[in-house]
């Protein structure tokens, strides 16, 4: 388990821009290389399950917006062993990243990236209905040898100016290594780097599976 956090700038001039590296947590070999082959194997057989993704709008609008996202989405595909991993791991996690959500429920989807593919950069929380997420969490699998390059999990650091938010102009990229998830507050702005998949077939794409931990409305 790899973790990097924010370190503390001081003795900065008025006009000058402090970056805060977003806090990530990042865990490689998550389930182990016989669960992770046979959830993949698992999603393969599910071909017609997949639809083309959605973009939910900061007014709730979903639809979809090849500008922003272009993957296809198997929004009923289930997980549970990856969902047990994650829930013995928790409790570490939220140490780490400085969340609570124990008491929480999972929400989450399987992506698929191929040739092309990519998601601007964004935010997980902000639209109706998104606001209990307290954790977002991507789990990567992919063939191995691995058939595409890119898709880089790239997620921005925060940028305060003169003590107000700024466009952040630095980030940090996590590779999507087959077996190998990442946990960050869902507040974070991340996107998905574009994919080169030179033999346009699905199976040798980049799948994850993005979900999140959300607090229960009472």
């Amino acid at each position: 388990m790899s973790t990097e956090t924010a370190e503390a700038t001081v003795g900065m001039s008025a006009d000058a821009v402090c970056h805060v590296p977003v806090p990530v947590c990042r865990i490689e070999g998550f389930l182990g290389a016989t669960r992770a082959d046979a959830l993949l194997e698992r999603a393969l057989r599910e071909p017609d399950c997949f639809t083309e993704s959605k973009v939910i709008h900061d007014d709730g609008f979903i639809e979809t917006d090849r500008s922003t996202r272009r993957s296809t989405s198997h929004i009923e595909f289930a997980a549970p062993e990856l969902m047990c991993a994650i829930d013995d791991v928790r409790p570490t996690v939220e140490s780490i990243l400085g969340v609570s959500c124990s008491l929480g429920t999972f929400e989450y989807e399987l992506a698929t990236h191929g040739d092309g593919d990519f998601f601007a950069a964004h935010h997980d929380v902000g639209a109706p209905g998104t606001n209990s997420r307290v954790l977002t969490f991507v789990y990567y699998l992919h063939r191995t040898p691995k058939e595409f390059t890119g898709g880089q999990l790239r997620v921005y650091d925060v940028a305060v100016s003169a003590g107000q938010p700024s466009n952040p102009t630095s980030y940090r990229d996590f590779e999507p290594d087959h077996d190998s998830i990442v946990f960050f507050r869902p507040t974070a702005f991340h996107e998905v780097r574009p994919i080169a998949c030179p033999t346009g077939q699905v199976g040798d794409g980049r799948f994850a599976i993005n979900g999140w931990l959300c607090r229960t409305e009472i």
